[in-house]
């Protein structure tokens, strides 16, 4: 084979071949050819490691060069902790080798790894991390340095080529994560810490600034809903017992009426977590303030179930939708979307209308005709909306009009069930469905199987939304599924 088909070579062998290869040249600038031109030939080029050369002689007494360094890190690690199905591929070269490195225990019993979701020692780390001799500063720029700020810890690894920031979060000292309050519906806060693999329970609060816990009714253009509450399941009604089921996450949170939410999983109680090989079982019972909308089974991130509500019939040639209108625009202060706008019919007359979640006085429906229905709305997270009664065909438009989002479709497209538009955002969107009317129950108890949960562990949780745009959510149950 001519030289200069080798690299292409190696990429065809490597298809085939998982297993760790190595490509060996006597002459250094070979070995650096090699590799410039391997990625252009391989599947993976992930696989790809360059065991580079000693950038000083081994008479000399210089200091490496921390590109070099970085690739005989990488290599060694990639070499150490191979993938069966992907092993990498090393080009070096004689020179790389004559210089002695690492035994392979003494190399692995230096790494540290570690996984998102795993628990460890703060402390410990940073001491094993010096043991290194990795070396403390203020800001991490240079290869073997770290810092600590509160519960991150950024580090550079030296076979990295950017440094890495790692977030603890300890969800021991911090049970429960804030997923309502007067600022609006934070759904994605919660997101955050599940994602990152924390064990958490949800809470509502008020924090309105205005000293009436339980009842915050929310100043316009500042806050965005009523403040919320946390429901704890304590065994007694003293201090200690509340307490202890607050570590315990033993809660659920609502928007600020008092919803009754009772869920357990396999017999285990909102904030618990164990493990099973068999399908998961959940045991619900809502009784809400106002008629239900909807009832959700969440295996996070996943809807896996909404209880069906009842929706009642209109006479023939004529629909009642509930169109409703959701997010922020930012996950900061000043988050509120504004929604001031329209809903036309065309080809079709509008007979009633209705406002339903608007949490500020001077918002709502603001005027009504037989082609539109137009509302003054902002949202936090939360829900508004407006009920209507339109008589028509399912040829029939409607026309959605705001600043978030702009369409329209035929009233023939919601026989197949919910129209969602994606408004960008945080969670933006606007929801249009067969409305279940004032005469859907308040109550409703169900049990759902989960037959074959993926492997792995899942936050399960119930989210209530009723007909008015209160909310509530049950504190996750945590199933790891063999």
């Amino acid at each position: 084979v001519v030289r200069s088909a080798w690299p292409y070579l190696l990429a065809a062998l490597a298809r085939d071949w998982k297993a760790p290869i190595l490509y060996l040249t006597s002459a250094v600038r070979r070995a650096y050819n090699v590799s410039e031109q391997l990625p252009i030939w391989l599947d993976d080029e992930q696989r790809l490691h360059r065991f580079a050369e000693p950038s000083a002689q081994f008479y000399d007494r210089a200091p490496w060069d921390l590109s070099v360094i970085r690739n005989r890190i990488a290599t060694l690690s990639a070499l150490s902790y191979a993938d069966a199905e992907r092993g990498p591929i090393v080009v070096t070269s004689a020179r790389a080798l004559l210089q002695l490195t690492l035994p392979p225990d003494d190399f692995r019993g230096a790494t540290v790894e570690l996984t998102r979701g795993e628990r460890h020692s703060m402390e410990q780390l940073i001491l094993r991390w010096i043991g290194m001799g990795y070396e403390p500063a203020a800001l991490v720029l240079e290869p073997g340095s770290f810092s600590r700020r509160g519960g991150i810890l950024d580090v550079f690894p030296l076979a990295s080529e950017f440094p890495v920031r790692i977030e603890f979060f300890d969800d021991e000292l911090i049970p429960l994560v804030e997923i309502c309050s007067a600022w609006g519906v934070f759904e994605w806060l919660t997101e955050d810490a599940l994602r990152r693999g924390a064990r958490i329970g949800f809470a509502g609060g008020s924090d309105d600034h205005t000293a009436r816990p339980g009842f915050a009714s929310p100043p316009p253009h500042h806050f965005g809903i009523r403040g919320g509450l946390t429901a704890a399941l304590a065994s007694a009604c003293t201090r200690e017992a509340l307490w202890e089921a607050l570590k315990a996450r033993r809660t659920y949170a609502t928007t600020g009426v008092r919803i009754i939410l009772d869920v357990t999983v396999n017999g285990h109680a909102v904030g618990s977590a164990f493990s099973t090989g068999g399908p998961v079982e959940l045991s619900v019972r809502v009784v809400g303030t106002a008629p239900l909308w909807r009832v959700e089974v969440l295996r996070w991130p996943e809807v896996i179930y909404s209880h069906a509500i009842p929706v009642s019939r209109p006479a023939n040639g004529r629909y009642r939708l509930r169109v409703g209108w959701t997010g922020a625009r930012i996950r900061a202060r000043h988050r509120l979307t504004r929604w001031d706008g329209q809903l036309a019919v065309e080809g079709g007359r509008l007979l009633t209308a209705q406002d339903w979640g608007f949490d500020h006085p001077e918002d709502g429906v603001t005027a009504v005709s037989s082609q539109a229905v137009q509302w003054r709305s902002e949202t936090a997270g939360d829900w508004d909306g407006v009920v209507v009664e339109i008589e028509g065909t399912p040829a029939t438009r409607l026309r959605f009009e705001t600043a978030p989002a702009t369409f329209g479709l035929p009233l023939g497209d919601l026989s197949a069930g919910s129209f969602i538009h994606d408004a960008g955002g945080i969670g933006q969107q606007v929801r249009i469905e067969p409305d279940p009317g004032p005469e859907a129950p308040r109550e409703v108890r169900f049990q759902y199987q989960d037959d074959a949960p993926p492997a792995g562990r899942h936050p399960y949780f119930v989210r209530v939304t009723q007909q008015d745009g209160h909310m509530a959510w049950s504190s996750p149950i945590y199933v790891t599924a063999s």
